[in-house]
């Protein structure tokens, strides 16, 4: 029999939305109780799976940030309250928008996600970049990430934390609802890396009003990027405003470390001149154009390409 054969079943949970991300603990602690009942002993680790695309896709740049930080946070109670060993792992790619990780960019990454104990190399790491700098960054991986603890975030600043990811949210999403036919238009037109289950989520399939259906994140990206206008933007600048008119920048830049370094990095594929043109035409690219020039407004310098 294969009840039998099966004593127990090591699952890793996989977090996906933000909103799933910063309530995943209650999850856990669901789980926790579930293994015991069943198997008769409680698991003496867990490894959390904190989407990082994803969630950027169906929220946009900062909430995605501020919800893995909350989920983190969560997770060290978790550990305190139970005394059992977490292990979290993040999924990251290169951009910005999807967790900028390279091998450039370690020692920030390290640094923004402390707490991750792995993380996922997709192939942008290895094959952008000389194979001796990829050996040595994950070297540096390798000894790092284990080092790093958690920030604890105290619960009026987490209430405060998810009052901004709701702003910032509103904003992205309002926006991508409205630019999702250009983006689809230019996505078709990439290669298509591999075949995939349609992905399930607030912008995943059509359901009525206001839902519309969007490419997986590396279409996204790469249509929205094709056109100058990288996607850690769009709502961003807004959501940046308002953060500075209600005196929480400082709490905003205090648990998203690398906010500036990203949206500078970020900022060497505006292409403002067509983002100029297309803001003349609907409104929606005329709020886009004003996220950018926000963005500026708080850098203190011009986003444009530094290299040809």
């Amino acid at each position: 029999k294969m009840e039998d054969s099966i004593k127990n079943i090591e699952v890793i949970p996989l977090f996906e939305q933000v909103s799933t991300i910063i309530s995943s603990h209650l999850l856990l602690e669901k789980y926790w109780k579930l293994h015991e009942k069943i198997f008769h002993f409680k698991p003496i680790y867990f490894r959390p799976y904190l989407a990082r695309s994803d969630p950027a896709l169906n929220s946009g740049l900062v909430p995605t940030v501020l919800a893995i930080k909350i989920g983190l946070s969560h997770y060290k109670e978790f550990e305190k309250k139970h005394n059992v060993k977490l292990y979290p792992i993040i999924g990251s790619a290169s951009l910005p928008f999807r967790g900028c990780l390279t091998p450039n960019t370690v020692e920030q990454f390290c640094c923004e996600y402390r707490g991750i104990r792995t993380t996922l190399i997709q192939s942008a790491f290895r094959y952008d970049y000389e194979k001796k700098l990829v050996i040595k960054a994950i070297k540096k991986l390798e000894k790092t990430l284990p080092q790093g603890e958690a920030v604890s975030i105290p619960i009026s600043e987490e209430k405060s934390l998810k009052k901004l990811i709701s702003v910032f949210e509103k904003y992205y999403r309002s926006t991508v609802e409205q630019i999702a036919p250009l983006i689809n238009n230019i996505a078709f037109y990439l290669p298509k890396r591999r075949e995939r289950v349609l992905h399930i989520g607030l912008f995943g399939y059509s359901r009525g009003v206001g839902k519309v259906r969007l490419p997986r994140a590396i279409g996204f990206t790469g249509a929205l990027y094709s056109l100058g206008i990288p996607p850690e933007f769009l709502g961003t600048g807004r959501g940046i405003k308002y953060a500075i008119k209600t005196n929480q920048i400082k709490l905003l830049e205090k648990y998203y470390l690398n906010i500036k370094g990203d949206l500078r990095r970020a900022g060497r594929f505006v292409q403002k001149n067509e983002l100029i043109k297309l803001a003349k035409k609907l409104q929606v690219w005329k709020d886009i154009l004003g996220d950018v020039l926000e963005i500026e407004k708080y850098l203190r310098e011009k986003l444009d390409p530094k290299t040809s």
